[in-house]
């Protein structure tokens, strides 16, 4: 239990902030939420105070093959999987440099629709069904910065005839929210939720066996007995600690 909470970590982290993405603020699939103030970052544990960030995700499985526009200017972001791993990087620290680029995401064993031209496409295959696009914006005057924000666009490759735009929803100060784990037998219920979610790659299915024996199952209910349950107590315990 104890090395099942250190390995999931961060993956358990990136889904308490789909969560918060997609339960508190309402986005779906492709939406931008933006951060503008340090009040609206709280729950970002890593942020900055001098720069608005933009941040989307986006099931690929739902969506089929996705779409993600990136304006030329001065931005630095980055497309990362479940597992908090670097899948590309755009703008000024991308390979783009700041000139715009054009991205087409797969999801794992997904291959390129037919017909899709390589040339007007960076094609990139996630690891995981789920992409976390993080965008931050390096203009000084914030309106200007606002303003690149909304040049941004993720859209299902279905829809490139049409595409429309992403919508944008701005967090308030207000809104309590964070990436962080949660503690006890919640660590467990939200390592269950994201893990039904995504595919098991071939590195982790020594960890999926010690899953099993903790009573979480893929796909199956989530119903450990009384002796799991005082297991896995202890675990998220010395496993929080060994983490700190």
């Amino acid at each position: 239990a104890t090395q099942i909470y250190l390995w999931a970590l961060p993956l358990v982290s990136y889904g308490q902030r789909l969560k918060a993405h997609e339960e508190m603020f309402e986005a779906e699939d492709g939406d931008i939420v933006l951060y503008k103030t340090n009040q609206a970052k709280q729950g970002i544990l890593t942020a900055n105070a001098s720069t608005p960030y933009a941040v989307a995700f986006a099931d690929i499985a739902r969506t089929g093959p996705l779409v993600f526009d990136v304006p030329p200017g001065p931005s630095a972001g980055v497309i990362n999987d479940m597992w908090q791993r670097a899948v590309f990087d755009f703008g000024v620290s991308g390979p783009d440099a700041g000139k715009g680029a054009r991205y087409l995401l797969l999801a794992p064993g997904m291959s390129p629709p037919d017909g899709a031209d390589p040339n007007r496409f960076i094609v990139l295959n996630s690891p995981t069904n789920i992409v976390f696009l993080g965008i931050r914006a390096l203009q000084p005057d914030p309106k200007d910065a606002d303003a690149f924000l909304r040049k941004f666009n993720i859209y299902p490759y279905a829809d490139r005839k049409n595409p429309g735009q992403s919508r944008l929803i701005e967090v308030d100060g207000e809104t309590a929210w964070g990436q962080w784990q949660p503690h006890g037998m919640a660590y467990w219920y939200a390592l269950k939720e994201i893990v039904d979610r995504e595919p098991v790659a071939e590195r982790d299915r020594f960890m999926m066996a010690m899953l099993d024996s903790l009573g979480i199952h893929k796909g199956k209910p989530f119903e450990p007995d009384a002796r799991q349950q005082s297991i896995l107590k202890q675990g998220a315990i010395v496993g929080e600690a060994m983490a700190k």
